[in-house]
């Protein structure tokens, strides 16, 4: 529904272009010029010094148009500065609408003062300010935003345009007079299949109109921001009911000490069964005591008392039946064992006849003493001629 709203916005923005003003005197006296200027392309910018990365979509273009528009509904301004420099001194103006052109987020700049507008001819480049979740002074998140445009010299967005007088952009005679925004796109009115595709977008009827569907859009956007508000809040409690039933739940492992001395005692007396059994030995029975039931001043109840551990069957007597199934191999059977031969023989081959070894070495040590000129030595355990 988020985006569905904010397509909503993408279409309608494409009709929100102010009409076609060159300048004019506001009634203090003050110099105003609007311009259209492109801001950001599609595209995956890199910061050379801060390091961040910037990955612009179509669909991102979209979101940050949406939020401008719900933004100056509620009367929140997108200011352009110098070089993201704060303070009144650097203010140079409004962004007064924004909206997509293909793979282009498009500006329209209403820069005020002299010094402003000859800066803006002068440096020629922008740089957008986005913040991934902005929220006004009143509380309402707009989600990632665009929040201010600064003219730079060194912007990270290369390749722009310059600006461009809005009377130029559209082939028109400059127009002198008051300021003010239209909902019509130079000669092009919102047409039908525009209003059926917002109102299919909202799940709105007839009753939407060219006159009202920002109206309509914003108060969308604000029923979903309000619903963000109301799923953090919901979440921010039942997080809190967590870490209220941890500390219930640390509190409630202590048992009664008449119940842990018999879960103790019963762990005890099956360990003892397992070693008389033959099932494991005594060293085997202390670390499994060990583990399973611990010393006296800090008994495992997790590990004795289903109920404290949560789990159908404690994990002691788990363990401890596991054990009792066991079988282990009779006297003087060996499993073979896991390991990786390093030896060059042949893996298959038969083992030397030890018999045939001895009577080898014996004539040897007959021959030249053992350990004579071949050079052969005695095997270890063995007796020379024995």
């Amino acid at each position: 529904m988020v985006k569905a709203a904010r397509e909503a916005f993408a279409v309608l923005s494409i009709n929100a272009v102010l009409p076609p003003v060159s300048s004019a005197y506001d009634d203090g006296g003050i110099l105003v010029q609007r311009f259209r200027k492109d801001l950001i392309s599609v595209g995956v910018y890199q910061h050379p010094q801060a390091g961040w990365t910037l990955d612009t979509t179509t669909e991102r273009i979209d979101q940050w148009v949406a939020a401008f528009m719900a933004m100056q509904k509620n009367g929140v301004e997108v200011v352009i500065n110098e070089d993201h420099l704060p303070g009144a001194k650097n203010h140079h103006g409004f962004v007064v609408d924004a909206f997509r052109d293909g793979d282009d987020l498009i500006g329209i700049l209403e820069i005020r003062g002299e010094d402003g507008i000859e800066l803006a001819r002068k440096c020629k480049r922008v740089s957008v300010e986005i913040e991934k979740d902005f929220v006004d002074g009143k509380g309402v998140h707009y989600g990632e935003a665009l929040v201010g445009v600064a003219i730079t010299g060194t912007p990270v967005v290369p390749a722009q345009d310059d600006f461009v007088d809005i009377a130029a952009a559209t082939g028109r005679p400059a127009v002198k007079g008051p300021l003010f925004r239209a909902a019509t796109h130079g000669d092009k009115p919102m047409n039908e299949a525009q209003l059926k595709r917002i109102r299919e977008l909202l799940g709105a009827g007839d009753d939407l109109t060219a006159e009202n569907a920002l109206d309509r859009i914003d108060a969308r956007l604000k029923e979903l921001a309000k619903g963000k508000v109301d799923a953090e809040t919901k979440l921010a409690t039942l997080e809190a009911r967590i870490k209220a039933l941890e500390a219930k739940g640390d509190k409630d492992a202590a048992l009664d000490p008449d119940v842990e001395g018999d879960l103790v005692e019963a762990a005890e007396t099956r360990l003892d069964g397992l070693v008389a059994a033959g099932k494991i030995d005594p060293a085997t029975k202390d670390k499994l005591a060990a583990c399973l039931i611990g010393p006296a001043a800090d008994r495992h109840v997790y590990a004795l008392s289903r109920r404290a551990s949560g789990r159908p069957t404690a994990l002691a007597r788990e363990v401890l039946d596991a054990l009792a199934g066991n079988a282990p191999p009779p006297l003087g059977e060996k499993t073979k064992g896991q390991r990786i031969d390093a030896s060059r023989a042949t893996p298959g081959e038969s083992a030397p006849d030890a018999a045939a070894q001895k009577a080898t070495i014996d004539r040897m040590a007959a021959a030249g003493g053992a350990g004579g000129a071949s050079g052969a030595a005695p095997v270890p355990g063995q007796g020379q001629g024995d």
